[in-house]
């Protein structure tokens, strides 16, 4: 079995957690719709979530520098994220080092399928498999004014392991989809009755409308009935575990987010281009334990 270890820095500083299925904007579909979106789903779940230990809030005012990106939150909430880089990228800190085997790395991105307005997370390849130290999780800002908001356990940083030959290992062809085993028989039969779906719908037809949508590739199932093998409709992955250590002289970098005291702001910012935005913090609570059971 292949293993994927997280070697703390920092005590109690993250929580690492199994990637979730769920989704608030999904959630607020009608009937939940998008969930019927297997390929979705899937990818929701599709790694470990890296989770904010604190609420706080932040805005780029516009310019190039650090500076002009601001942070606010509990009393030593820099040493976690801050603007490092400038050009509007917010940079988190990461508590662990990760190491992989040899044929195996990381692709380090944001929550897959998740929306967060003026923000978007950027997506780097690490090579874990020998790595000594940490690295940063960076978000960039879309545009200037916007202010955003992490909440405490919101997932920042989704860790991926991949083979890391995987894709320079492929040979990638384009081919006539009638040279398929079948002639491109299964395609056709797709194609047709996803039409004729689509038609009856759009008439109302009773049971099409009861039906609600084709679930072959939700069941696994071919237009001829048959079942697919391995078919997966959830991701078994496993939590991390904590493991005790053995090291009489084992020593971690105290957290700096143990005794975390409420702030409230109420600030009226000015931007690059004399643009002005008024940005309020509520007071939150401290963090809570983590559950035992995850890493954080």
């Amino acid at each position: 079995m292949s293993q994927l270890i997280a070697y703390e820095v920092t005590q109690n500083a993250m929580a690492l957690v199994s990637g979730r299925s769920e989704r608030k904007w999904m959630d607020e579909t009608p009937n939940k719709f998008a969930y019927r979106c297997l390929p979705l789903v899937m990818a929701n779940q599709l790694g470990w979530d890296i989770l904010s230990p604190v609420r706080f809030t932040s805005l780029w005012k516009g310019g190039i520098n650090p500076e002009d990106v601001l942070v606010y939150g509990p009393e030593g909430i820099k040493s976690f994220v801050k603007p490092h880089f400038g050009s509007g990228v917010l940079t988190f800190t990461l508590n662990c080092t990760f190491r992989t085997d040899p044929e195996t790395e990381l692709l380090v991105t944001g929550p897959f399928n998740v929306v967060k307005p003026g923000i978007m997370p950027l997506t780097g390849l690490v090579e874990s498999w020998w790595l000594p130290f940490t690295f940063t999780m960076n978000w960039k800002f879309t545009h200037p004014g916007q202010v955003v908001v992490f909440e405490k356990d919101e997932p920042l940083c989704r860790i991926i392991p991949i083979s890391r030959k995987l894709t320079e290992d492929l040979r990638p062809e384009i081919r006539d989809y009638t040279e398929q085993g079948d002639g491109g028989a299964e395609y056709l039969d797709w194609m047709q009755s996803r039409a004729a779906f689509n038609v009856k719908l759009s008439e109302n037809d009773p049971a099409t409308l009861k039906q609600g949508w084709q679930k072959n590739y939700f069941r696994g199932k071919k237009f001829d009935g048959a079942s697919v093998e391995n078919h997966r409709t959830k991701l078994n992955q496993r939590e991390f575990i904590r493991i005790k250590s053995m090291n009489p002289n084992a020593q971690q970098i105290p957290s700096t987010f143990q005794n975390l005291s409420p702030v409230e702001h109420s600030l009226e910012i000015v931007g690059t281009h004399s643009q002005t935005w008024k940005l309020s913090i509520t007071p939150v609570e401290p963090p809570q334990q983590t559950k035992p059971g995850i890493m954080g």
